[in-house]
């Protein structure tokens, strides 16, 4: 049984348990308003594995790492996705907990760089367990996707190179978009409530880019938009520009909002002001899927799945 949890995520599945367990585990109820489940369940059944992905709620940092403990005792631990608030956290508990049956600890760069993770995948066969992050992937997938709609013309390999970007936040979403953003060749701006949080994010990018980074608070937003041929609101409350100042914006802007449904208020903010109908509203749905796939191919893998199988899968679910 897992432990500290809010909800009793194997109710569902009876006394039979799956041969793989997977799911999201967050402290804002994940149960009640993430998409994952869907996706990866979707997968699963596409895919004939005998596997779940569940949702975990998890009301106290403090349980973290006796959570994530108990999740590796399962003996069909796959992914473990985590959430709001406990990126940052879970790293730190998984960087102290010893992996267990003689497993070793396989780090990406991209943890190592922002020293937050988004997914845990437990290869028991290969003797790994891995941290990664992939929110950066996702959003990066994403934009370049609209971006190539939206300029047919453009070379196929580093396609958003040179363009000029602004990023609202500095938590861990934005963290990983900037990554994956100023390693394409990017010129990034930077702005946050906090300005000090803000350039501390551009200094911990700095190594990775190739162009300066400037930081601020939200007073730079007026100055710098308009600039800026993309926009991604990386926040979790709040919107960074209204309806009214969207509609002042050029009309090839591209925005983007890590939020999905009722959350998304800068996408929906974006619609209202007309850019819907360009197609150069984002939500976080797009996003999801990107970190949702770049997962998945290495869980399905450790569970046997052929790369061709996966890759079939997923394209009918991109299809959708």
């Amino acid at each position: 049984m897992i432990k500290a949890l809010e909800n009793d995520p194997f109710a569902a599945l009876g006394r039979r348990r799956p041969r793989w367990i997977s799911g999201i585990v967050g402290g804002e109820r994940p149960s009640r308003y993430s998409g994952s489940p869907a996706l990866w369940n979707a997968l699963f059944s596409r895919l004939g594995l005998d596997a779940a992905f569940l949702s975990f709620d998890l009301p106290r940092t403090e349980d973290m790492a006796t959570f994530m403990g108990s999740f590796l005792d399962e003996p069909g631990a796959l992914d473990l996705t985590v959430t709001n608030p406990y990126k940052a956290i879970a790293w730190q508990a998984l960087s102290r907990l010893a992996p267990p049956d003689g497993m070793t600890l396989e780090v990406s760069s991209r943890v190592e760089a922002l020293g937050c993770l988004n997914h845990m995948i437990v290869d028991r066969e290969g003797c790994r367990l891995i941290a990664e992050n992939t929110d950066g992937v996702g959003m990066h997938s994403a934009l370049e996707t609209a971006y190539a709609l939206a300029h047919p013309g453009a070379p196929a390999e580093r396609l958003l190179a040179g363009s000029l970007v602004l990023l609202i936040g500095s938590g861990g979403a934005a963290a990983s978009i900037g990554l994956e953003l100023v390693r394409s060749g990017v010129s990034l701006t930077i702005v946050d409530i906090a300005a000090t949080d803000a350039r501390a994010l551009a200094d911990r990018l700095a190594p990775f880019a190739e162009n300066p980074i400037e930081a601020g608070d939200w007073n730079l937003i007026p100055r710098v938009a308009p600039k800026c041929g993309i926009i991604v609101s990386a926040i979790t409350a709040g919107i960074p520009i209204d309806a009214a100042g969207i509609a002042r914006l050029p009309p090839d802007t591209l925005f983007a909002d890590t939020r999905y449904g009722d959350a998304a208020q800068f996408a929906r903010a974006a619609a209202e002001a007309g850019r819907l109908s360009t197609g150069h509203v984002l939500d976080g749905r797009a996003m999801l899927f990107g970190q949702f796939a770049a997962a998945a191919a290495l869980a399905c893998s450790i569970a046997g799945v052929a790369s061709e199988s996966f890759e079939q899968a997923v394209s009918k679910m991109t299809l959708e």
